[in-house]
């Protein structure tokens, strides 16, 4: 009865042993360097921004990803001034270092950066250029520069970024990064909503916007089944018209998502 009772103990042990595995098995795989531990929806890798359309409007940004569901580029009906095609790159561990915003001239862009890791596969600084021309895949001919150190919380999310222009070295830039009890970035006269924030879709719009906010700054019209909106009203006034990569989304935009099993 003893040897009986021993073989079914075992086999509940194994049983469970296997079912941790089987639990944990989405965690065992590759972190990406842009996740912070602030992990609030499981759900969020599940859906990527497919697309962007404003409203009674030729604007519109279609969205593009790697066999590993990295973003690689944003393209746009029609670039201006603050509207950008986004083209994107990566290193042989799959990290972004770096992304350019350009005009449909080929070779002039609107912001050049680079992101610069530590030995803990963190960005520890930036470069970025503003208004020049690719040669030969790097930023010449540019109006200015500047360098960008990051600082984390204890949760992985960028705390604080100091900023030094080349052409100004001896004043820098600092700007903190805090977040209130319900893991919203702090933001004057912002109301949130209870909602996915449409930058957990991909981890690295959380880097490129240093915002890991749970929720979204604004009360969508409609959402999908994932928690995040569908389509939402957006204006100067309230500060959210280009809250997610300054994308000029006023006063009405719809979100198209490709979403996996």
């Amino acid at each position: 009865m003893q040897h009986v009772i021993r073989n079914v103990a075992a086999l509940l042990t194994t049983g469970l042993v296997f079912l941790c595995v089987s639990c944990n098995k989405k965690s065992d795989g590759l972190k990406v360097p842009g996740e912070a531990e602030a992990n609030y929806w499981p759900d969020q890798r599940y859906c990527n921004i497919e697309f962007i359309q404003v409203t009674n409007s030729d604007r519109w940004w279609r969205f593009s990803y790697d066999a590993y569901g990295n973003p690689d580029s944003i393209i746009t009906g029609s670039t201006s001034t603050g509207n950008h095609n986004w083209l994107f790159y990566y290193d042989t561990k799959r990290r972004m270092n770096k992304y350019i915003r350009k005009f449909d001239n080929v070779d002039m862009f609107f912001r050049y950066t680079k992101f610069f890791y530590g030995p803990d596969n963190r960005v520890t600084h930036d470069s970025s250029w503003a208004f020049g021309n690719v040669v030969n895949g790097e930023p010449a001919n540019y109006i200015s520069s500047n360098v960008t150190t990051y600082s984390y919380d204890s949760l992985g999310r960028i705390s604080r970024t100091y900023t030094v222009f080349a052409q100004s070295p001896e004043t820098g830039f600092e700007k903190l990064y805090t977040y209130d009890a319900n893991g919203n970035l702090i933001r004057p006269g912002i109301t949130y909503d209870n909602r996915n924030n449409i930058h957990n879709t991909n981890n690295w719009w959380r880097l490129i916007d240093k915002d890991y906010s749970k929720n979204n700054p604004y009360r969508a019209t409609s959402y999908i089944g994932y928690l995040l909106p569908r389509d939402f009203f957006a204006t100067y006034n309230d500060g959210n018209s280009r809250y997610f990569l300054e994308l000029e989304m006023e006063p009405h935009a719809t979100i198209t998502y490709q979403c996996g099993n």
